[in-house]
């Protein structure tokens, strides 16, 4: 999930040459966007980030389970779609509480060839 949010990173700031923390400085760049220009808010970029919080959010209150294997990150309609590695059990129940003090709205499908996918929103379907 770290690598498939520093992708989008690379992609979205290409300009920014140094790379530490790209959730954090995701954040940073937000946080100037809604002072400077909030119409200018970005619901693709707010998604990232609280995608990003719910990794860190997951890795804070269960440091040994492993890491969910992320294939793709897809923005269209207003939603993230998360693909899972085909391999990966769903998580979605057992990490409900951490979307829901997220804000986030999910939706989960799966199929036998591309395993499992997330439909993330800030807005209830």
């Amino acid at each position: 999930l770290n690598e498939a949010i520093t992708k989008i990173f690379i992609t979205k700031f290409p300009d920014d040459k140094v790379i530490l923390d790209p959730l954090a400085q995701m954040r940073q760049k937000m946080d100037y966007l809604s002072n400077s220009n909030p119409s200018n808010i970005n619901s693709f970029m707010s998604l990232v980030i609280a995608l990003g919080e719910f990794r860190e959010t997951l890795l804070s209150r269960r440091p040994d389970d492993p890491n969910p294997g992320v294939v793709s990150i897809e923005y269209r309609n207003r939603s993230l779609y998360v693909h899972f590695d085909p391999k990966q059990e769903s998580i979605l129940e057992k990490n409900r509480s951490i979307l829901d003090e997220l804000g986030l709205y999910v939706r989960e499908m799966s199929s036998k060839d591309k395993g499992i996918i997330w439909e993330i929103s800030e807005e209830e379907p």
